[in-house]
């Protein structure tokens, strides 16, 4: 049973017609998680009461600062938008990420034209919204993305990953017991060892809690470090380590021609022609068929829930870095 992660999505993208326009940005991948995430929808632009439809605001480079401001009316809007983000942000509790609209003025992440006037003419630049410009200072712990990115399959499942591990941490600091975190963190310990193994291993030391610190305190410095951990992707070259010391469980149970198998399948995931998900598929078999109950449980095989892993072949072994 997974637990929802809660996420912070621009109401926009599937939820309401609230664009300047009236219109609504379709996506295929919010509308897919509406089921199994609880979304928290938000239009900073209508809670300032710019209104449904309105002329378009735009980011205006002012000496050094950076204005939201109606080209129409010339009005700025930065104060407003400032004080509802401080007002919004004091009612989030407990959220796993967020899911912005791209380009944005108010939303955007980092893609956010920049004019150095409210005339026509050429952007002089690109910035974040202010709202979501204030979500990556404010939020930096979190998984943070925005509609046009998830498209991506290597950054939807980075960002799957990352909200339902940060959901059943939640759960964890919930129950404050060392028993909760000890489960927690074996039953993750190949999918973090697959991000970096030497917080990993900090992370163990800190569940061993030789110092006998408090849970409070144990539980905040692994909080620190599994942040961390989540600062990347995992590369492929750490996910084959993972695989090896899986395999490490079959290598003296398995006969030859399926060793074989194996490795070759290995090798075709590191050359990019399958996706990390067929390598599992066949360690997985042998965890069930071997009765491992320590690896079946382990969330490197079903990190997020089933019904959202898609078939697409997600090279990892030769992606560029999107972080």
């Amino acid at each position: 049973m997974y637990p929802k992660p809660n996420i912070v999505v621009s109401k926009c993208i599937e939820f309401d017609h609230c664009r300047y326009d009236g219109s609504i940005i379709r996506s295929d991948q919010v509308r897919e998680l509406k089921s199994f995430v609880h979304f928290i929808p938000v239009c900073p632009e209508y809670e300032i009461h710019l209104g449904i439809p309105r002329d378009p605001i735009r980011l205006v480079k002012k000496d050094k600062t950076i204005e939201l401001i109606q080209p129409s009316t010339g009005k700025t809007m930065t104060r407003d938008m400032n004080i509802f983000i401080d007002g919004f942000f004091n009612t989030l509790k407990d959220i796993d990420g967020f899911i912005l609209k791209s380009r944005s003025p108010s939303c955007g992440l980092s893609d956010v034209k920049v004019y150095s006037s409210m005339e026509k003419g050429p952007a002089a630049g690109k910035s974040s919204g202010i709202f979501g410009g204030r979500v990556k200072q404010s939020y930096s712990n979190l998984a943070i993305e925005d509609e046009g990115r998830l498209r991506n399959p290597l950054i939807r499942d980075y960002f799957l990953k990352r909200i339902y591990t940060s959901a059943s941490f939640r759960e964890v600091k919930k129950k404050k017991k060392m028993s909760a975190l000890i489960d927690f963190h074996a039953r993750n310990k190949f999918l973090f060892m697959g991000y970096h193994q030497k917080n990993l291993e900090l992370m163990g030391r800190i569940v061993a809690n030789a110092d006998h610190q408090d849970i409070t305190k144990v539980l905040s410095d692994y909080d620190t470090i599994l942040t961390k951990l989540f600062n990347k992707s995992p590369s492929c070259e750490r996910n084959i380590n993972v695989l090896q010391h899986i395999y490490g469980f079959f290598s003296d149970q398995v006969n030859e021609k399926e060793k074989k198998y194996y490795f070759e399948t290995v090798e075709l995931y590191q050359n990019g022609q399958i996706s990390l998900a067929t390598v599992l598929r066949i360690l997985e078999s042998w965890a069930v068929r071997f009765d491992q109950t320590y690896l079946l449980e382990q969330t490197f095989f079903n990190p997020y829930p089933k019904d959202l892993i898609h078939i697409e072949n997600i090279d990892s072994c030769h992606a560029r870095d999107y972080w």
